[in-house]
């Protein structure tokens, strides 16, 4: 997906979709939870099930806000494609994923929060995990 930049940009909308969620769970999320969506998300678009009825409150809200931008931002993408994404996506997560907010700390910071179709927020504090470092810029004379 890194020569794709249009592959790239279909998975901004998921990982967009999946801060936004976090965000309104008072960035309380963990990556567990995070992978959990993903996985119902390919057992909707790989195997064709929809198990979103076995999620819980907090989940269930986290799948239907990342298929709402998926049905808004990528209806024309075909669900091969889709399933591609996903893929990546729930790889990438499960490498980053070390028991807390690891991969949600990545994609706060280079993905950011899905305002709407195509806009997106970055989190660009310089404290935290996660987070850029506050450097003092220093003159050079």
């Amino acid at each position: 997906m890194d020569d794709d930049l249009d592959l790239q940009s279909y998975a901004s909308v998921i990982e967009s979709a999946l801060c936004l969620w976090d965000d309104s769970n008072g960035r309380a999320s963990t990556d567990s939870s995070a992978l959990r969506v993903l996985e119902h998300l390919l057992d909707k678009y790989h195997f064709h099930e929809d198990t979103a009825e076995t999620l819980d409150g907090t989940l269930r809200r986290g799948y239907e806000t990342v298929l709402s931008a998926m049905a808004k931002d990528l209806r024309d993408i075909p669900a091969d494609v889709i399933v591609k994404i996903l893929s990546v996506i729930y790889f990438v997560a499960r490498r980053r994923a070390r028991g807390g907010r690891d991969y949600f700390d990545v994609i706060h910071t280079f993905v950011g929060r899905r305002l709407g179709p195509g806009m997106r927020l970055l989190d660009l504090r310089t404290e935290g995990p996660g987070r850029l470092a506050s450097r003092p810029y220093k003159n050079s004379r």
